[in-house]
């Protein structure tokens, strides 16, 4: 072979070796960060993990707390209906921008007096009359008046007679229990649905009983039900998502004829009904 091929086969030889010196040294640098990414990638995965056992940690701990935040708004209502339970508030009564207190409690005995009618044994049950709220003049309708009885049995007393109204000169006077938010909520709602059902359906009867509880039933009370009698009306649909909302929460009660659902005193199913559509 010429001295001149040999030469340009070292030289060929040379230039392979050095491509692969520096392929296997780009191998080695690759290697080193895969192996690199590999740690970071374990190191990353247990971050994860104890990410995730803290996650579950603040999870189990929000949970926890709300449990007790629960039980306690549980322990506060009650306390709070305990409180409340010898109170009564009386609407529709007249009002007066400079009415004092002792004005007040002169007006809610009138009430309960000629309107209520309550024996001479519930003379002197009012204890405090408030006002709620700010006069307001010209307002729609007149501020309600906080009643403080002297015991529970006496707000209780007012509470069963409060029928007596309906006919009196107070006929525009409402009387109800001195209720917890959550039980305006609950009422509110039942007096909504009430109405709905008065207005879209006449032949519907629908009454709210003073535990909050909507009764629905047919007119005549030949047959009380709980449910719209005309499944095809165009208010059936909404009306059955509101039975099942209200059927969870317990403020729907059944009653199949006339007499059963009877809920406390008096005889008919109707005993505990308000006097008036402020219920």
């Amino acid at each position: 072979m010429a001295p001149a091929k040999v030469c340009e086969a070292i030289k060929k030889q040379q230039d392979m070796d050095e491509t692969m010196k520096q392929v296997l040294s780009r191998l080695d640098e690759l290697e080193g960060t895969c192996k690199k990414l590999k740690e970071e990638n374990v190191k990353l995965k247990a971050e994860v993990s104890e990410l995730k056992g803290e996650t579950q940690k603040v999870a189990t701990e929000t949970a926890e707390v709300a449990s007790e935040v629960g039980k306690v708004q549980v322990q506060q209502e009650r306390h709070d209906k305990v409180m409340r339970g010898g109170n009564v508030v009386i609407t529709g009564v007249v009002d007066s921008k400079e009415e004092t207190e002792a004005e007040s409690k002169t007006k809610v005995e009138e009430v309960l007096q000629n309107g209520i009618r309550l024996a001479a044994s519930g003379n002197g049950s009012v204890v405090q009359a408030t006002r709620l709220g700010k006069f307001v003049e010209g307002a729609e309708k007149p501020r309600p008046i906080l009643v403080k009885c002297k015991s529970v049995e006496s707000a209780g007393e007012i509470l069963r007679n409060r029928s007596n109204l309906k006919g009196s000169d107070f006929e525009k006077v409402f009387v109800n229990p001195d209720r917890t938010p959550q039980e305006r909520a609950k009422v509110g709602q039942a007096v909504r649905e009430m109405w709905r059902l008065r207005q879209e359906n006449p032949g519907v009867k629908a009454y709210v009983t003073m535990q909050g509880v909507l009764v629905v039933g047919e007119k005549g009370g030949k047959q009380i039900r709980r449910e719209p009698m005309v499944s095809a009306s165009p208010w059936a649909a909404e009306a059955a998502a509101t039975k099942a909302a209200m059927l969870a929460e317990g403020s729907w009660v059944e009653v199949t004829r006339k007499g059963a659902g009877k809920r406390g005193g008096g005889s008919g199913p109707w005993a505990d009904v308000p006097a008036g559509p402020s219920a």
